[in-house]
């Protein structure tokens, strides 16, 4: 279905087909999304089964599951989907949000849940990545853009710094090689038998370090504090 003048579905609506507009569609009730849906305006839950292009979540709205491609302005909370070219921006995510290499992901918060780990995988990043305080935040298989700032992440595996990256309150998996970065707050290694190594990094003042190795070309600013096992090998 094409939609060429503004539209407001204002009950529930169940869409098993196309939904196309020239302009936002807007949303007032809850949708359950099993075909396609372009330029929407979502104020209430999503169930996505299907695809949904360009659209914006609003505050206190989740879209759980699906493929979302195009921009996706987000104020509430994403979970549980798949990116396919998708430029995804503000609001929070959870659980398993997996994508392309070229989509996009800026700005966020990300949070687990009773149902586990949240997991970013496959995307860009860019702007301040933050998760919550206390929770499992896994970062694998991304590229993080210049000027980014991570916040209270897991590094997992096959993660690439550009310039000009902070990061704040990391830990870092076993065996991960970071290679460039500012590294500020409580940098920890998740496993003490297989540590972290560390090269081409600065660790700014009054950082704590934890279960890491030390490689080449590693500035330290004054304060630095070590806990577990830090092996120097620079």
């Amino acid at each position: 279905t094409r939609i060429v003048n503004p539209t407001v579905f204002k009950g529930k609506v169940n869409n098993a087909g196309g939904i196309e507009a020239a302009s936002p569609v807007e949303f007032q009730g809850p949708v359950t999304n099993q075909g396609g849906i372009s330029n929407a305006n979502f104020q209430q839950d999503v169930v996505n089964k299907g695809s949904i292009a360009t659209a914006t979540v609003n505050p206190n709205v989740t879209l759980r599951g699906g493929t979302l491609s195009g921009k996706i302005d987000n104020q509430g909370t994403l979970m549980d989907v798949r990116l396919y070219n998708g430029n995804v921006e503000g609001g929070e995510l959870n659980g398993i949000i997996e994508g392309n290499e070229v989509s996009i992901v800026k700005d966020v918060v990300l949070t687990s849940s009773a149902y586990g780990d949240t997991t970013l995988i496959g995307v860009q990043l860019e702007g301040t990545i933050q998760g919550g305080e206390g929770s499992n935040v896994w970062l694998k298989n991304v590229q993080v853009l210049p000027g980014t700032h991570l916040i209270n992440v897991i590094i997992g595996e096959k993660v690439t710094l550009a310039e000009n990256v902070t990061l704040e309150n990391i830990r870092l998996a076993a065996n991960v090689h970071l290679t460039s970065g500012t590294l500020q707050g409580f940098i920890s290694g998740e496993d003490e038998k297989a540590s972290a190594w560390l090269e081409n990094v600065q660790i700014v003042a009054d950082t704590h370090l934890k279960n890491v190795t030390l490689g080449k070309n590693v500035t330290m600013e004054s304060g630095i504090t070590l806990e577990g096992l830090v092996i120097n090998a620079g």
